[in-house]
């Protein structure tokens, strides 16, 4: 029912001789009362020899204080230890608040990740209308039109986006997904 008495079951396990396995460790980081606490038990964990699995990395990664810990979490997952990052977890990192960032800046994180799932960009979009960021959204939705939440935002928010769309054309603006995205928008 709480982080320390999972501590405290997990120190009674190894007195008593059994190995925590992925579940044991996972379930603690879980529970952890913060994502520093819950990088202490993958620490534990990395020191016992036992390889996370993605829904430990995903309890991690909700626990994040900021955007940036998350993408260092995912950097340092893929890059330096080489263990499997999927769209669970990075749905989990888009979730977190991204709102202090341009789109320009977002998109170029989520192109420099190791691995990318364009489905992810859909909770900044949802963070960016909520915000009252519909310029921020837009730029993002250009690509990955794709996705049902950029259909939607297109179809809701038609009034600011056509003339947005209309004074791209005229500036001659080129994008691989433009026509496509600006018929949506129509």
């Amino acid at each position: 029912p709480s982080y320390d008495e999972g501590r405290k079951v997990l120190e009674e396990m190894i007195a008593a001789g059994v190995a925590p396995n992925e579940v044991s460790f996972s379930t603690l980081i879980n529970i952890a009362p913060s994502y520093d606490e819950g990088r202490k038990v993958l620490e534990e964990m990395i020191a016992a020899g036992v390889e996370p699995n993605e829904v430990t990395l995903i309890s991690l990664v909700r626990k994040a204080e900021s955007f940036e810990a998350g993408c260092e979490l995912a950097t340092f997952s893929r890059t330096e230890k080489k263990w499997y990052t999927g769209q669970g977890f990075y749905s989990a990192l888009f979730s977190l608040r991204v709102t202090h960032l341009t789109a320009k800046q977002l998109i170029d994180v989520f192109l420099a990740l190791p691995f990318r799932f364009n489905t992810s960009l859909a909770n900044p979009i949802r963070q960016y209308r909520r915000d009252r960021l519909p310029e921020q959204a837009f730029e993002i939705c250009l690509n990955v039109p794709e996705l049902p939440t950029v259909r939607k935002f297109y179809k809701e928010r038609g009034t600011f986006c056509l003339p947005h769309f209309a004074t791209l054309e005229e500036h001659g603006f080129e994008h691989e997904h433009f026509d496509y995205c600006y018929g949506l928008s129509l």
